[in-house]
């Protein structure tokens, strides 16, 4: 196997498989030598970054895809009776309404209709985080 096809399967049987580095190598032998050496090796290291890259774009995929779904239970929660619960809830709407990486893009702006106590809920820990924030900053 020429070493160029052998660097491809590594890298296919490390990001595919369930098992470690120390064993995919050995499956494989190469050498901890020949391992250094190709992480010293420009194609096998870009080659390498584009399975990273592959794998993060699928999970952004993944992540736009259950949004509208995460969105709509959590408005749910927020109108929980345990108050810990809705005040969970509450917060990791605001989390996800900050969240500079969750940027999706929709060709007509979704109607969400929320109810007013779950407005006024999101409403009063916003209130809470921006005291928070003035005490932090008095103190």
């Amino acid at each position: 196997m020429r070493s160029r096809e052998k660097q491809l399967k590594v890298i296919r049987e490390l990001f595919e498989g369930n098992e470690g580095e120390k064993k995919v190598l050995e499956d494989n032998n190469v050498s901890e030598q020949t391992w250094r050496r190709w992480l010293a090796d420009k194609h096998f290291i870009s080659k390498v970054t584009n399975k990273i890259e592959t794998a993060k774009l699928a999970n952004q995929i993944l992540l736009a895809k259950l949004m509208p779904v995460v969105t709509t239970r959590l408005l749910q929660l927020c109108s929980s009776e345990n108050e810990d619960v809705s005040r969970k809830a509450c917060l990791t709407l605001v989390e996800l309404q900050n969240d500079k990486e969750i940027n999706l893009q929709f060709e007509e702006k979704p109607e969400m209709q929320i109810e007013p106590e779950t407005a006024s809920k999101i409403l009063a820990v916003l209130a809470e985080r921006r005291r928070e924030k003035r005490n932090k900053i008095e103190n």
